[in-house]
């Protein structure tokens, strides 16, 4: 178990069921009161750096220990890979249409069409994805 240090949200890193090698779990249990989204964001991204090169199946999305959402293991590999050159942007938009609920269905769409059209709904599904994650949940309201 790692708690990432050194950001403004309290989050862990910790193999799923503390034990299962293919999964970790990327946790939120503390946010701090002038954090957002883009620093839950860069969380994530360095966490992805950090694992770089290894190996997993899942990344599992997860607050207060419950988990939300799910990218898949070589895609969050991808994230890792390109964090160092990558537009951030680019990363934080396409995110969501590479992330699945908890029983490995789609969570968002993947959005075809003109480019103003796709950035917006990208960003607007990217806000639905924190919100679901861990903002509705640590407001008092049902994720």
């Amino acid at each position: 178990m790692t708690a990432l240090s050194g950001e403004k949200h309290l989050t862990v890193a910790y193999r799923r069921w503390l034990i299962s090698p293919n999964d970790i779990v990327f946790d939120v249990w503390r946010l701090a009161p002038d954090g957002s989204m883009a620093d839950m964001d860069r969380q994530l991204f360095k966490a992805a750096e950090a694992l770089k090169g290894r190996p997993f199946d899942h990344v599992v999305l997860a607050y207060h220990g419950v988990g939300r959402f799910m990218i898949d293991g070589a895609h969050f590999g991808v994230i890792g890979d390109s964090w160092s050159y990558q537009n951030p942007i680019f990363i934080v938009r396409t995110l969501p249409e590479n992330v699945s609920d908890m029983t490995g269905k789609p969570a968002f769409e993947t959005w075809t069409g003109g480019l103003l059209g796709v950035v917006s709904q990208q960003m607007e599904d990217h806000n639905k994805l924190h919100e679901q994650w861990y903002l509705r949940a640590e407001a008092g309201l049902t994720p």
